[in-house]
This record gives C-alpha cells, sequence and structure tokens, in this order.
C-alpha cells in the first residue's frame, strides 16, 4: 500500500509532510469521521459521523517509511493497546473511486485522556491552526 491520507501535521502545509518521503501526489479528500485540536498541538481523527477534509497521498517510500511514520504518530504495531493512534485502511472521498489508503485514528480509550481537546467543527485541521 502507498497511499497514505493525511489530515494534520503530515499535511503539504503541516509541519512534518517530509516525513513522507518521494511524494508522487497529492489530492485534497476527506474521510468519515471528527476531528479534535488536542492540547498538544496537533490533531486527532476519531470516530463519529462527519467529515475529515486532508489530502490523499501517493509516495514511493510509503511502504519503507511506515515504521518511521508510526513510530511519529504513537502507534506501535506490537503494542497496539497502548497506541496513542492506531494506523487502519480507510475509504477516501473526494477522489475518483474512494480508494483505500492508512490513516491514524485516536481510539476512544485515548481519546478520554485528551483534557481540553477541542472540536474542529471544519473538520480541517490546517485551516483551524490557521485562523487562530
Amino acid at each position: 500500500m502507498n497511499r497514505i491520507f493525511t489530515y494534520g501535521t503530515l499535511r503539504q502545509r503541516g509541519t512534518h509532510g517530509d516525513l513522507l518521503g518521494r511524494v508522487r501526489s497529492r489530492q485534497p479528500g476527506w474521510v468519515e469521521g471528527q476531528l479534535l485540536h488536542l492540547p498538544a498541538g496537533y490533531p486527532a481523527l476519531i470516530d463519529g459521523p462527519g467529515r475529515v477534509r486532508g489530502e490523499l497521498v501517493e509516495s514511493e517510500d510509503l511502504p519503507q517509511r511506515l515504521p518511521l511514520i508510526d513510530d511519529y504518530e504513537g502507534y506501535d504495531p506490537a503494542s497496539v493497546e497502548t497506541s496513542l493512534y492506531q494506523r487502519v485502511l480507510r475509504p477516501v472521498h473526494g477522489v475518483s473511486g474512494s480508494p483505500q489508503a492508512w490513516v491514524y485514528v485516536m481510539p476512544p480509550e485515548r481519546v478520554s485522556e485528551q483534557v481540553g481537546a477541542v472540536r474542529v467543527s471544519s473538520g480541517d485541521w490546517i485551516a483551524f491552526v490557521e485562523g487562530c
């Protein structure tokens, strides 16, 4: 799988988009869910009704770079229950064919730990941060 959906710091205008390696393409799209801005200064996608806006990124390097990105996102495939995020496959809408892509989702047990989190009603974290 060489596709990932980015909605925060890994987006083109985010602070860590370089972690994705050699990007072949970026397309605007959305996934189902809700978005939170966490007190630590980054976003979290959570399950629920709504649209989270971001980018479908195709990267030639993604399979080799996933361990680095997993580490950055606080996801440990060997210890899923203690990870901050889960990496799951989800359809990306607004893109021809609604292709599947990796996306990092915060599980409910981690959401409850995020005291002071703010819901991003627009579903677009970059726009939210730039508007602050």
